[in-house]
């Protein structure tokens, strides 16, 4: 057996209601590691476990971004091997997709069948509010700062 890597391929989908459901699901005879719960999921794949539905063809991996090549016979499921967290987009072909909780904790999105390319982004909107309040503060202190300077409105000691 081949480790699962940084992004693989879910044979089959089974969909849980919450994360109790997925442990649950993780711990029944004759579950594998390539049958992922899926919470808020629906049941994909085929049927067996043993048939391959798709494979992952390459990874590039960044430091708030994946990008996978994927191939598939049907509709599956891509696991990043990354923690969910609300922040995460995830888009095939360009196209926005829901990122779904894979595992009770990983990342999951879902693909239809034939050759896609699967992109998963960190985009945190407080972090990029901060920044541009910070930004817009310090620009606002150097403007008034340089005005201050031109105008004389500081007074100088005689």
């Amino acid at each position: 057996r081949r480790p699962l890597g940084s992004a693989f391929f879910a044979d089959r989908g089974i969909a849980c209601s919450d994360l109790a459901g997925a442990y649950r699901s993780m711990q029944t005879r004759g579950w594998n590691a390539r049958s992922a719960p899926i919470e808020g999921g629906s049941s994909l794949g085929v049927g067996a476990d043993k048939v391959p539905v798709g494979r992952v063809l390459a990874v590039q991996d960044g430091r708030d971004e994946a990008l996978a090549t994927v191939e598939s016979l049907a509709t599956g499921i891509i696991v990043f091997s990354r923690a969910w967290y609300p922040s995460w987009r995830a888009a095939v072909d360009g196209r926005r997709q829901k990122v779904l909780i894979g595992y009770g904790a990983l990342c999951a999105v879902e693909v239809p069948p034939g050759r896609h390319t699967v992109m998963l982004r960190y985009e945190s909107v407080p972090f990029k509010m901060g920044l541009l309040l910070t930004m817009s503060a310090f620009s606002a202190a150097a403007l008034i700062a340089l005005l201050c300077a031109v105008s004389g409105c500081v007074s100088r000691p005689s």
